[in-house]
Formats: C-alpha cells, structure tokens, sequence
C-alpha cells in the first residue's frame, strides 16, 4: 500500500524530498507552474544517489517536453494519454 504526497509544483516538490518524508516513487508531469519544472526536477533527482525513481509524463511531444535533450536521462518519460499497461510498465521499470 502506498500513500500518495501532493506538491503543487517542482519546488515543493524538492522540499518534500529534503523533510526526510519517505518517497518511493515521483510521478511528476513535464510542465508545472513555476520552476523549475517537472524533467528539470527529474534531472536533478536522476544524479543523487539516494532519490527515488523518477516518471515523468506529459500531453507534449517528448522533443518540445525534453527541450535539447531528446532522451530522457535517468528517468521514464510517457507520452499522455497514456494506458495502465504503460503506467504499469513504468512502474515496474522503475522498480527494478
């Protein structure tokens, strides 16, 4: 069973992670308010040691969401809408 922890944007979503909160996954989308935004987020988190995987979606492209970088680096990216066998596919990706 797993809980699940809002953050409204990238930021919160950095300062949950530094509480000490216990985070098994982030699912975050590629455009959020603020920044920075959800494939930065997922960029800083795929080179600490100690985070957890990272999904990214988005309803974009995945060459506009990842800007230059054309692969995603350390983290899944899924293009929106997308089926539960993909989401679970991601998942089970990230988890192993």
């Amino acid at each position: 069973v797993h809980a699940t922890i809002e953050a409204g944007n990238a930021s919160e979503a950095l300062s949950v992670l530094s509480s000490g909160a216990i985070v098994d996954l982030v699912l975050t989308d590629a455009v959020m308010p603020g920044e920075p935004q959800g494939v930065e987020l997922a960029r800083q988190l795929s080179v600490c040691a100690d985070a957890p995987p990272v999904i990214v979606m988005s309803g974009y492209d995945g060459s506009i969401a990842l800007g230059n970088s054309f692969e995603p680096i350390g983290f899944d990216f899924l293009l929106k809408p997308l089926s539960i066998c993909e989401l679970k596919a991601a998942l089970a990706r990230a988890f192993t």
